[in-house]
């Protein structure tokens, strides 16, 4: 397996608060998906007035509770094909959650292994966009040794989260559609 090096992984640190922004919404589909499931459904009506019999006398009819015209049936295979759609829709969505959040959790895990200082430096450069002179004067360090704790910090973070290209092209595919 192939896992992303230094560029990459620098592009999914700084879109790091995107992707969790991504799984947040991700988690509002699979929410709004189930509810759907649960709510009532006007087809729901229409079903059972196709397979209601009534009893009228002298009027033939169908059995309890089958379908007795052509309308029930197309709503019934409706109904279904529906409910099978809908069972995709939460499996594909929670499989993008799934993968999302592993990729997340490399990175933070990795984040985790670095020192603290080199963690808010990361932080202030790809989260708050803060310039080098700024990082500089606020850790009183020369601005090439905090570019350099920063990419002594990503090489290590590579090393540790392994992620890898497969899910890195994913995601990037992910954020430039919008899910």
């Amino acid at each position: 397996m192939d896992y992303i090096r230094y560029i990459k992984f620098e592009k999914l640190f700084s879109l790091y608060n995107t992707i969790e922004a991504l799984l947040e919404s991700l988690q509002v589909d699979i929410e709004s998906a189930r509810n759907k499931e649960n709510m009532e459904d006007p087809d729901d009506t229409i079903l059972a007035l196709c397979s209601r019999s009534f009893k009228l006398d002298g009027t033939p009819r169908a059995p309890e509770g089958t379908i007795a015209d052509k309308t029930g049936d197309v709503v019934a295979m409706y109904k279904i094909l529906n409910k099978k759609t809908q069972n995709n829709i939460v499996k594909e969505i929670t499989k993008e959650t799934f993968e999302i959040m592993d990729v997340l959790s490399k990175i933070k895990i990795a984040f985790k292994m670095i020192p603290e200082k080199n963690r808010r430096i990361l932080m202030q450069k790809y989260w708050y966009n803060w310039t080098w002179d700024e990082i500089a004067k606020e850790h009183n360090i020369d601005k090439r040794v905090a570019q350099q704790k920063r990419r002594e910090s990503i090489e290590r973070m590579v090393k540790i989260a392994r992620i890898s290209e497969d899910a890195y092209d994913w995601i990037m595919k992910e954020l430039s559609t919008g899910g």
